[in-house]
């Protein structure tokens, strides 16, 4: 075996360790691709015996900063999108359908993460459609076919207000299969999201503050999904997600001492006080086998 193989082969392992790991979250797939560096470093030493072990570690680094930016490009062509409507009590039913027609049709759609549809709970005729999707292509493509055309027909005389669209960047990533996971036979799932707009110059505090949330809400009994996003074009805007197994779950995660800090931050950083008011309590429809 000659050394261009043997190099060329340890190289596809680390692309297609860097590859699959686009399927996991960051910390995971960081994880990977910094096993997979090191791997490879070592192997290229075998062949450049005189590299300084110094030279090897910059090697290490500035390899990593390379996988680090193409990471972040993958990641930032993911393009994720809500859409609220506010439906007449007698369009309802209509609605529900096309909505599920529609989830249905696009989880089976290429380029697709994740798509679901919620109702408010003590507000049926307020809806949201939530939709990730690999990049912008796909969802624009999604966008013209027939199930997306039976909900925009159906908007165009079943709405009590016009559709509001919020185009978003997560701040958090979860796999495909994460956000595709069903609950255990035994879970009561209860989905909470708020809408946040904090004074300017607190954006990036606000940040931090969820970062360290995001941590402990991992350590946490029945949490699912802490998403956090910003509203694109709209730096002071955020959008929170969460979902926890039940309600218990729920209440533990809304007294957990971890949380005091982002609490105290929405009492006094945002701009239009409470902040109670950006809250939405969803019931999930679509797919299916998250029906309430």
């Amino acid at each position: 075996m000659n050394k261009s193989h043997f190099r060329g082969r340890h190289f596809y392992t680390l692309l297609q360790y860097a590859k699959d790991s686009k399927k996991l979250v960051i910390p995971q797939g960081i994880s990977i691709i910094r096993i997979a560096i090191t791997q490879l470093i070592f192997r290229l030493r075998y062949f450049f015996p005189l590299l300084p072990g110094k030279s090897t570690a910059f090697l290490n680094i500035y390899v990593m900063q390379i996988l680090r930016t193409w990471w972040t490009a993958v990641l930032s062509s993911t393009t994720a999108v809500l859409k609220q409507y506010h439906v007449k009590a007698s369009f309802q039913d209509k609605f529900l359908e096309a909505m599920r027609v529609y989830i249905f049709s696009s989880i089976s759609a290429r380029g697709n993460i994740m798509a679901a549809a919620y109702y408010e709970k003590g507000d049926s005729n307020t809806m949201w459609i939530i939709e990730r999707w690999g990049n912008r292509t796909s969802y624009r493509y999604n966008s013209k076919t027939a199930a997306a055309k039976l909900i925009s027909n159906l908007s165009k005389t079943g709405l009590a207000a016009p559709v509001e669209t919020f185009f978003i960047k997560d701040l958090e990533f979860f796999s495909k299969k994460m956000w595709r996971m069903a609950p255990k036979a035994h879970d009561q799932p209860i989905t909470v999201m708020l809408f946040v707009d904090v004074k300017p110059g607190t954006e990036h505090h606000f940040l931090s503050l969820n970062q360290l949330a995001m941590s402990a809400f991992r350590n946490e009994p029945g949490g699912l999904i802490f998403q956090f996003s910003q509203v694109l074009s709209h730096k002071t805007r955020f959008i929170v997600f969460k979902q926890f197994s039940n309600w218990d779950a729920f209440q533990y995660h809304i007294k957990d001492p971890a949380q005091a800090p982002v609490i105290k931050f929405l009492q006094t950083s945002i701009k239009e006080p409470p902040f109670e008011r950006g809250y939405h309590r969803l019931i999930q429809f679509a797919p299916l086998y998250l029906d309430a």
